[in-house]
């Protein structure tokens, strides 16, 4: 079997969900969708195809569905390969041998937005410290301008591989119906 490679393959997948909605593909049709599809990957575009081939053609449907029917499902693609790709990433949970909370992230501890909250003494340093600042980590900020005394958020470094922030927000998207249904 040899591979095809870009407007070919995209070509080939058309041609093939024409024919599988019982129909066939024109030349001047072929070249529209083509063109409206050249921006996104053939792969992508031949697993779309693929997928809406097996769906039921509606009675009065066009053989081909719309431009934009092909591209919400390479959309709905790309998004299932991203959450797939960042599911590999994630480490495994820590082991539970008691009661107490344990955390897999002892910087942020699995707070489902990954923020850490620090304390930036100013610059110059100044000797004040606010109640806020005697429960937070001190690190300076980074800016070189003279500033006073602030807090400052940045997101923790474990957010890609923690296992339990990526299981709240999986838990958080049942609780978000319309913006799932888009997705479908």
């Amino acid at each position: 079997m040899t591979t095809l490679s870009g407007d070919m393959q995209t070509a080939n997948a058309l041609a093939n969900l024409a024919i599988a909605r019982g129909g066939t593909l024109d030349d001047p049709t072929g070249l529209v969708y083509l063109r409206q599809l050249e921006d996104l990957s053939p792969d992508f575009v031949e697993r779309a195809c693929l997928r809406l081939a097996n769906e039921p053609r509606g009675a009065y449907e066009t053989t081909m569905p719309a431009v934009g029917t092909i591209r919400a499902a390479v959309g709905v693609l790309e998004r299932e390969a991203r959450a797939a790709e960042q599911a590999l990433k994630l480490l495994p949970l820590p082991a539970r041998e008691s009661d107490e909370p344990t955390y897999f992230c002892t910087l942020c501890f699995d707070e489902p937005s990954a923020w850490r909250v620090f304390w930036c003494a100013g610059s110059p340093i100044t000797a004040h410290l606010s109640a806020d600042a005697k429960r937070l980590p001190i690190y300076h900020c980074g800016r070189t301008k003279t500033h006073y005394a602030h807090s400052y958020t940045e997101r923790c470094e474990c957010l890609p591989t923690n296992p339990v922030i990526a299981a709240a927000k999986a838990a958080m998207a049942n609780y978000r119906p319309g913006k799932q249904k888009a997705d479908r």
